[in-house]
């Protein structure tokens, strides 16, 4: 398909949110401004996708953390990617499931935003390049042997295909009413992926993004300090941009190996 991008499937990292999805569920929900976060996508270049995509990478860490799991390399997230081609008018669903692989090893909030950038563009233009039909095929296969997995209940001995799934929801601009009762936010609560993970589905209304996180409840009680986390990591992000010196605390990655230098120490 590309042999420049796809990777191994069910190479993910396995947590304590991944593994085999059992009865019951963990909820909780939080707000972004969507305003700020087109602004701050226009200063770096980036898409408000890329920067929503930063803040829960870091925010998943944390919450990660809080459970003792430390990091060799980077998480994934399931994205959900349009296969249409520029100009193309179809109706309907044409999208795939591609695993974009995040950020690792930088405490600079900035530098991960860019690594998940170059990350998310290489799936899309891999999408743009590729055949839709090579796509969908990719999506059904590995999804087809996540559900057989759960079928066996065999996914916590697999690893999964990603970490995080993301999705997002456009929604209306304008403010909605039923007869005299306004409608305050709309939160998306969405369905759980075979292999696990943390299901996160914002929905945009009157200008701000309406986020629903889900998982599986068979290792943690509650997701609540997720939403504090992500708060934290879009407004550092924030930050960063005009104070460089903004830093990350450890948020349990460690590199197995380190670069070796262009430049050599007599």
């Amino acid at each position: 398909m590309n042999p420049h991008y796809m990777p191994v499937p069910f190479s993910g990292t396995k947590t304590v949110l991944t593994g085999q999805v059992e009865a019951g569920r963990v909820v909780t929900t939080t707000d972004i401004d969507f305003k700020r976060v087109k602004a701050l996508a226009r200063r770096t270049r980036a898409s408000a996708n890329d920067i929503l995509l930063c803040a829960f990478d870091i925010g998943v860490h944390r919450l990660l953390q809080d459970h003792g799991q430390v990091f060799k390399k980077a998480l994934y997230t399931n994205m959900p990617i349009n296969l249409r081609k520029p100009g193309e008018k179809t109706t309907g669903n044409k999208i795939a499931i591609v695993p974009v692989q995040l950020a690792h090893g930088d405490q600079d909030p900035y530098l991960r935003l860019r690594q998940i950038i170059i990350n998310h563009r290489i799936v899309k233009h891999a999408a743009m390049r590729a055949r839709p039909a090579s796509f969908s095929g990719y999506t059904i296969v590995i999804q087809s042997l996540a559900l057989v997995f759960e079928w066996l209940k065999i996914s916590n001995v697999v690893k999964p295909i990603a970490n995080i799934l993301v999705s997002n929801i456009p929604g209306p601009r304008d403010t909605r009413y039923l007869k005299d009762s306004k409608l305050l936010a709309c939160y998306p609560i969405s369905t759980m992926t075979p292999g696990g993970g943390v299901n996160i589905t914002l929905m945009t209304y009157a200008g701000v993004a309406n986020v629903g996180i889900v998982c599986c409840n068979k290792n943690i009680s509650t997701l609540k300090p997720l939403a504090g986390y992500v708060q934290e990591a879009f407004e550092m992000l924030e930050a960063c941009i005009d104070n460089p010196r903004l830093r990350i605390t450890d948020i349990g990655e460690h590199e197995e190996s380190v670069p070796v230098s262009i430049v050599s120490e007599h």
